[in-house]
């Protein structure tokens, strides 16, 4: 069978951010290399309240939702090829509001 990812993993990108109240949107911006796309390996969110998190790519096109209904700190991981984004495209995570801190991170492989 062999691994689908063998010998195309271009490099690991990641970004994080923290916010106040407002939420937080964390990009990774578009590869310069327009035939590629984005390989979602991980995020880290937390907040203090019950928040939306999604994965986006490019903005406004949801590739993962949850949704936490009270203070988390969690990650996720996801193997090679599970959560994609479009080719040439920005890759986000992004949470919805809460009531003083919240903060994420997001890494992923360049295909």
């Amino acid at each position: 069978m062999g691994d689908h990812f063998y010998g195309k993993v271009r490099g690991r990108v990641a970004a994080s951010s923290v916010s106040g109240s407002g939420g937080v949107i964390v990009t990774i911006a578009a590869p310069t290399d327009t035939q590629r796309h984005y390989s979602v390996s991980g995020i880290q969110t937390s907040s203090d309240a019950a928040c939306i998190v999604t994965i986006e790519s490019p903005a406004s096109t949801v590739l993962w939702r949850k949704r936490y209904a009270a203070a988390h700190a969690v990650s996720e991981t996801f193997p090679p090829g599970f959560i994609n984004g479009a080719t040439n495209a920005a890759i986000l995570v992004k949470t919805s509001a809460s009531t003083t801190n919240t903060e994420a991170n997001i890494q992923a492989f360049l295909v």
